[in-house]
């Protein structure tokens, strides 16, 4: 986001949230789920984790992946504690 717009991009990651929400945890459909729980992560890291919480194990840990990488920046304790 650029300076001065984090709230206006903060609203277009809940919308696009809530519409991954609603989609399958299979197939394509976990791209959806995934990037919006990475995007997610750094407002509301509980939620993103339920929206990857019901993926196959092996999308669950890739998005936890991408999940960590956004978070690492911020709260590297929680995030290292998510890999463990």
């Amino acid at each position: 986001m650029q300076a001065g717009q984090a709230e206006a991009g903060r609203k277009l990651i809940l919308e696009a949230v809530a519409l991954a929400e609603k989609t399958s945890h299979e197939g394509r459909d976990t791209l959806a789920r995934g990037y919006a729980a990475r995007y997610l992560a750094t407002y509301d890291l509980e939620r993103a984790l339920k929206v990857i919480q019901p993926m196959k194990e092996n999308d669950y840990n890739r998005w936890l992946l991408h999940i960590c990488y956004e978070m690492a920046p911020h709260d590297v304790d929680r995030m290292q504690s998510l890999l463990k």
